[in-house]
C-alpha cells in the first residue's frame, strides 16, 4: 500500500507539483510439493488489476502471472 505524495510533471516548464493517489495491491502466492523432487509454484501480482502510478505518467503493470515448475533431484 502507498498513501498519496507528490511528485513533479516534467512536461511542462518549470516542472509543476502533482499529486499522485494512493493505492494499495494484492498479490498471491501458492506452492505445492508433489514428491521429493518436485515443486510447482505461482504467483499472481496485481490481483484486482489496479491502475497505479509509482512516478507520475509512468504506467505501472497490470495483472501479471508466473508459474514455475521445478525439479531438483535428491540423490
Amino acid at each position: 500500500a502507498q498513501g498519496s505524495r507528490e511528485d513533479l510533471d516534467y512536461t511542462t516548464w518549470p516542472a509543476t507539483q502533482v499529486t499522485l493517489g494512493d493505492y494499495a495491491l494484492v498479490d498471491l502466492r501458492l506452492s505445492r510439493r508433489f514428491s521429493e523432487d518436485w515443486l510447482l509454484r505461482g504467483q499472481i501480482r496485481n490481483l484486482f488489476d489496479k491502475a497505479y502510478e509509482t512516478v507520475y505518467r509512468y504506467n505501472s503493470l497490470g495483472r501479471e502471472l508466473f508459474v514455475t515448475l521445478s525439479y531438483a533431484p535428491q540423490s
